[in-house]
């Protein structure tokens, strides 16, 4: 929650890699947290700190299992991610978007259990959404109808990445808001 005329822009998996997505971020200098997937990033590490570099790469796990199924390797997803995101990046992640919201969205019984496995490897923060952007531009808004202060937009690393950006910050823009750092709102 925050007084602060803002609203944050969240990018998650990395499947698509556009550069026209980075050149707009490089023109506004935009601030974008990315939750990767490294099963999406596909070796594409540069690709990603170009991308959130007026921001942070942050944890969405290795494989983009659900972390509420008991199946599911929670250290692993967690904090192998939490390891070879601080390699590639020499910063260790401290905010987790759990993949599909599973265990925090709707039901949220599997929650204590993931963080507990979260905070052992240098999670602090679990960073869920309630705006999306679909691939096709699709704004989606979780009540009010409309992007107000304190917004968490999640967008996909799909479709048209750079237009979809454009048009979550006119909208934001209508509405007096200016994109900024979640990274910054949830510090280490």
């Amino acid at each position: 929650a925050t007084k602060k005329k803002v609203f944050f822009i969240t990018v998650d998996d990395g499947y698509t890699k556009q550069q026209a997505a980075l050149d707009y971020i490089a023109a506004r200098r935009l601030p974008v947290t990315t939750f990767l997937t490294r099963a999406a990033v596909n070796g594409e590490w540069g690709y990603f700190k170009k991308f959130s570099a007026y921001d942070a790469v942050q944890n969405h796990s290795m494989t983009h299992k659900a972390l509420s199924l008991s199946t599911t390797n929670k250290d692993y997803e967690i904090c192998e991610a939490q390891r070879l995101y601080a390699a590639k990046y020499g910063v260790r992640p401290w905010i987790l978007r759990p993949p599909y919201g599973a265990g925090f969205m709707p039901e949220r019984s599997t929650a204590p259990a993931i963080k507990a496995v979260a905070a052992s490897c240098g999670i602090k923060d679990v960073a869920l959404w309630n705006v999306t952007v679909s691939a096709a531009g699709k704004v989606s808004y979780a009540s009010g109808g409309k992007l107000e202060a304190g917004d968490i937009v999640l967008m996909h690393f799909e479709g048209d990445v750079a237009r979809n950006l454009k048009k979550i910050v006119a909208l934001g823009q209508a509405q007096g808001l200016t994109p900024a750092s979640l990274s910054a709102f949830l510090p280490r």
